[in-house]
């Protein structure tokens, strides 16, 4: 293949299959449909029939929330009779990404490493609808990257000033991404599943596009709407782990000790999960890096693109500092273009790129 040729493939790839496949937009719309003929919203391997809903609330959090909220309210208009139980919704976005226009949601202009007024006075909005919400409605939740900070709001007796030092401790002390949410989870009032708490009579659905390692659902935005099976002791231990426990403001301390005493509410687990809400919540991811890579191996794997070259995939999780991460991708780089000069055969190289650090 020529390079001119090989330059025109590989721009029609990144056109047609990685924008598609990247696509939170797409993602939400191959998940979920409207099927007329059994007047059921469907949902994976899940139907909730048009008889069943009274009402249709929507919430949510991250980087991607304007594009799944999107869809979402467009596969609700598909049908009128759908359409007029959607009693509309709210949604923490990335800054302007809230000037976005999209029919009944309002979107709350949040930040993002650091929770702003804004990821606070969204969270609360969502809550009001969800306290709101009774036996028969559902709630659709889009939740993606970003959402542990866009969707913020701390725990009563904590300021938004403290829980801002104890984050950014958290993230530039050496913490993994789990351990950061233990902790975040148990200092707040929508993490750790007890956005679903605030809903518990209304069936809940959650379309969640994961930036995780291995798609744990509860680390995706400190997982609002899944059970947690952390405990106040497991933050206090991820504190200590890093020596941060001492520098953390006291009133942070004060709190997950009165935790560790049962005197606070915990996240959601045990027979609230397992025997009221886990029957009418339903997770789906609908998509991931992961989820990426493996489509895009499938794809250029086919007969059609084999002319461009050898297909490598290196499905090695990148972890880490940015700095060091773009440095190991240049030397394989550097290497895969050498053995390209010593034996002529082209090469594709993709990476399981996600959630690097920097420093």
């Amino acid at each position: 293949m020529e390079e001119t040729q090989r330059k025109e493939t590989l721009q029609a790839v990144f056109r047609e299959l990685i924008l598609p496949l990247a696509s939170a937009y797409l993602a939400v719309k191959r998940n979920i449909h409207w099927d007329e003929e059994e007047k059921a919203l469907k949902v994976g391997d899940k139907s909730y029939l048009l008889s069943e809903i009274k009402s249709i609330y929507l919430v949510g959090a991250g980087k991607a929330g304007v594009p799944m909220s999107k869809a979402v309210v467009e596969i609700l208009q598909a049908s009128p009779l759908l359409w007029q139980r959607f009693r509309g919704g709210v949604v923490n976005v990335y800054r302007d990404q809230a000037s976005e226009k999209v029919p009944r949601v309002e979107f709350f202009a949040a930040d993002h490493p650091d929770p702003n007024q804004a990821s606070v006075e969204g969270a609360k909005s969502s809550l009001d609808i969800l306290r709101k919400t009774r036996a028969g409605d559902l709630v659709v939740a889009v939740i993606s990257g970003g959402g542990s900070s866009l969707l913020t709001l701390p725990a009563n007796s904590i300021g938004l000033k403290e829980f801002r030092i104890t984050n950014e401790l958290l993230v530039t002390g050496g913490a993994s991404i789990q351990e950061i949410n233990a902790v975040r989870k148990h200092l707040s009032q929508v993490k750790g599943g007890k956005l679903r708490m605030a809903a518990p009579e209304a069936n809940f659905l959650t379309l969640i596009l994961s930036d995780v390692i291995g798609d744990d659902l509860s680390s995706i935005a400190s997982g609002p709407t899944v059970p947690d099976f952390g405990t106040f002791q497991d933050a206090i231990q991820v504190l200590q782990k890093y020596e941060l426990w001492e520098k953390i403001p006291a009133q942070i301390q004060h709190y997950l000790q009165r935790g560790t005493e049962g005197k606070e509410e915990e996240t959601l687990k045990g027979e609230l999960w397992e025997k009221k809400l886990a029957k009418r919540t339903f997770n789906l991811l609908v998509a991931s890096n992961s989820f990426l890579m493996k489509a895009l191996e499938r794809e250029l794997s086919k007969p059609g693109y084999r002319e461009m070259g050898q297909l490598e995939v290196d499905f090695t999780p990148v972890t880490g500092k940015v700095e060091e991460a773009v440095e190991k991708h240049f030397h394989q780089a550097k290497e895969l273009f050498k053995k390209v000069k010593e034996d002529g055969v082209s090469r594709i190289l993709m990476w399981w790129g996600t959630h690097s650090k920097s420093s």
